[in-house]
């Protein structure tokens, strides 16, 4: 499973909403977070409605240094909850 999934809510064949509705219902997904891009065209309720089907978090509109940035640190972040899990569970065995 991978540790982020970045979603934009204009796609060609399937939206955004869509998309997280089939990816929050595969098993064994869980902690993993999805942030979307969205932009100041988005509407409330859209924003709104992919909070409530599964959507964890929006990125603003952003520069392609600040998003690759962005994206770093939430990887950063996965990559030592994830070790902090296994620390744990070496200890316990």
């Amino acid at each position: 499973m991978p540790d982020l999934v970045l979603v934009d809510y204009m796609m060609p064949n399937m939206d955004g909403l869509e998309l997280i509705r089939r990816f929050t219902a595969m098993p064994g997904r869980t902690d993993i977070p999805d942030h979307r891009g969205h932009d100041r065209k988005m509407k409330k309720a859209t924003r709104r409605e992919a909070l409530t089907v599964g959507a964890t978090e929006f990125l603003p509109p952003v520069d392609t240094i600040e998003f690759r940035t962005r994206v770093r640190n939430l990887l950063l972040a996965a990559l030592k909850k994830c070790s902090g899990s296994r620390d744990a569970a070496a200890d316990r065995s």
